[in-house]
């Protein structure tokens, strides 16, 4: 069985909650972040600094955003697994497994996504959030998306 190093990832993140750390970010940006090493499925951060890269969705504040994992692995057949082309490759945005993040995270800024790339991965997110269902026997639709 693989082992986590969750004694290292503490001692981590001891550090960069003591760091003065400002960074500026914005929505669209990808940045190298510390997501440490974490539970389950949830994806880690590798190296000696945890880190992944991360988009950028929302911003809540200047220490606060939801950031999407990334990753270099393509799964079509998985609808939580959205691939996109920028310059340097390949990727997938990991929707679910968004989350809320401290921006002492963040280190090093790596790329801004182009607006199209973007929304086509905000679009997908709010279809998987807002799942058309049924509850009490009515269909409960999803946010009415206008086609371009």
């Amino acid at each position: 069985m693989w082992s986590k190093d969750f004694d290292g990832w503490n001692d981590y993140q001891k550090i960069i909650q003591g760091a003065h750390h400002e960074v500026y970010f914005q929505e669209r940006d990808m940045w190298w972040c510390s997501v440490g090493a974490n539970i389950g499925h949830e994806q880690d951060g590798h190296h000696e600094q945890y880190v992944r890269s991360v988009l950028i969705l929302r911003g809540f504040s200047q220490q606060s955003f939801w950031g999407v994992p990334i990753s270099t692995k393509l799964k079509p057949a998985n609808p939580y697994y959205l691939a996109f082309d920028i310059p340097s490759g390949q990727f997938s945005a990991l929707i679910s497994q968004m989350r809320l993040l401290d921006a002492k995270r963040l280190i090093r800024r790596l790329y801004t996504m182009p607006q199209i790339v973007f929304s086509e991965i905000q679009l997908a997110i709010i279809r998987v959030v807002v799942k058309p269902r049924k509850i009490n026997g009515l269909s409960v639709e999803g946010p009415r998306i206008p086609k371009e």
